[in-house]
């Protein structure tokens, strides 16, 4: 798995910066595509990532926390 625990901050960058809490991780397959889809109830992210290899495909997702206009 990658080197992404739980209570770790992930930052998305655009005009408006948008800060995610992570919230956990999970090995996938890779016909698992609706792990990405939208959930209007929920301010999240899901980030799609592969191993070092290859060889697995890692789900990481996270809750909004914050919102910062620049």
């Amino acid at each position: 798995m990658p080197d992404v625990s739980a209570g770790k901050k992930v930052y998305l960058h655009e005009k408006i910066e948008h800060v995610y809490r992570v919230t956990g991780s999970m090995g996938i397959q890779p016909t698992e595509v609706e792990i990405i889809d939208d959930r209007k109830d929920k301010n999240e992210i899901t980030m799609i990532t592969c191993t070092v290899d290859g060889s697995e495909r890692i789900a990481v997702q996270g809750k909004l926390i914050n919102t910062i206009r620049k």
